[in-house]
């Protein structure tokens, strides 16, 4: 349960989440048109309560909280389904589970988020 679930190209991703009591860093694609699950690339990172997001052909996999403590945590990873990894991405000043993300754009490309 927790994990983020985003669509990218006629695709539903599904990114971590918590699995009885340990985060996970699980990434599955389920493709409607075929009526099937795909494991892709996992996060770098365990991660549950996370916010997910799709930027620019990009998915997002923001803050969450860690396996121990639920503590929240500062990570940013991103992923592209062509490269099939995930890469780090400057992380948040502030730690973060159990959050929202609101995208916006205007004249640049922001993503925003609130505990």
């Amino acid at each position: 349960f927790f994990p983020a679930v985003v669509s990218l190209s006629g695709a539903i991703y599904v990114m971590g989440g918590v699995c009885f009591d340990a985060n996970v860093s699980l990434v599955e694609r389920y493709n409607p048109v075929t009526d099937s699950w795909k494991k892709v690339a996992s996060l770098n990172q365990c991660k549950g309560q996370l916010a997910g997001c799709v930027m620019d052909g990009w998915l997002y996999a923001i803050g969450g909280s860690d396996d121990g403590r639920r503590q929240g945590i500062k990570s940013v990873e991103k992923y592209h389904p062509l490269e099939d990894e995930w890469k780090p991405v400057t992380p948040m000043h502030t730690r973060r589970g159990a959050l929202g993300i609101s995208i916006q754009i205007l004249f640049n490309t922001y993503i925003y988020y609130k505990n």
